[in-house]
């Protein structure tokens, strides 16, 4: 007779640890889910220069002052990526290359620009080509996020 007592108390107590796990749970999750989703939306945003005029349409003068935009866009995608505020550990460590990315397309759209501005064509094709294989960079760290996520 003694054993219902000590039984309800029992069931009661892993009743409440299962329900109290499924409030924290969620909680708990639920931030790791908003930071991903945070990063997952920062880098599928807008390539910021897509949209740029064709070099082949430009002067000398004017494909370097677009260099130099590009290399300004990405400075406000390094900021922006900076600024994200984020807890976790694993993301807080991606954050820091996925600004280190837009920080390395700073410098080459900067080399470009002065390459051109020099009329160093060697420059010019080397910055070019730097730049274009660290923008093809964002699909690693699209596949890194997405392993780290998911």
């Amino acid at each position: 007779m003694h054993d219902a007592p000590l039984s309800a108390v029992a069931r009661t107590l892993a009743l409440g640890l299962v329900a109290g796990l499924a409030i924290v749970s969620p909680a708990c999750g639920g931030a790791r889910k908003n930071e991903c989703r945070m990063l997952e939306e920062f880098l599928d945003g807008e390539v910021p220069w897509q949209g740029a005029p064709r070099q082949a349409e430009m002067n000398q003068a004017g494909q370097a002052a677009n260099w130099r935009w590009r290399a300004e866009r990405a400075g406000e995608r390094a900021t922006a990526a900076a600024a994200l505020a984020l807890t976790e550990p694993d993301l807080v460590s991606l954050r820091a290359e996925i600004t280190a990315h837009y920080g390395a397309l700073v410098q080459s759209a900067n080399a470009t620009a002065a390459a051109l501005e020099r009329g160093d064509n060697a420059g010019l094709n080397a910055g070019a080509a730097a730049f274009d294989q660290r923008n093809n960079g964002r699909d690693a760290l699209l596949q890194r996020l997405d392993t780290t996520c998911h």
